[in-house]
């Protein structure tokens, strides 16, 4: 059984590979179950690396999951330079930060 929690998490997580595809230079396009032929969500993210054409595809009943599918084949990287822009911009928290603030202790 799914909680709610985990749905959370994995919406955020992506949020941020939604940005990751974002930062490096990616247009993303989103085809609903109606829209596409396998009745799927089918996320594809076109990108270039010079004259080289990329192309990252993932499909997946659930959205979250066909976006995880694509932005993972960023490869480690990418993944980590966005990170890495991320945490100096304040757009990602340490994974610790969530704790600590159920607990009752101040920001």
């Amino acid at each position: 059984m799914t909680r709610i929690r985990d749905e959370l998490f994995d919406c955020e997580q992506a949020i941020h590979y939604l940005a990751a595809l974002h930062f490096n230079g990616f247009t993303v396009t989103i085809h609903s179950p109606k829209t596409s032929p396998d009745g799927l969500y089918c996320v594809t993210a076109y990108g270039h690396k010079g004259k080289r054409n990329m192309v990252f595809r993932g499909s997946h009943a659930r959205l979250h999951m066909a976006i995880r599918q694509a932005g993972r084949k960023l490869g480690k990287d990418r993944l980590q330079a966005y990170m890495l822009h991320s945490l100096d911009a304040g757009l990602l928290l340490l994974a610790d930060q969530p704790a600590e603030q159920e607990a009752g202790a101040t920001p």
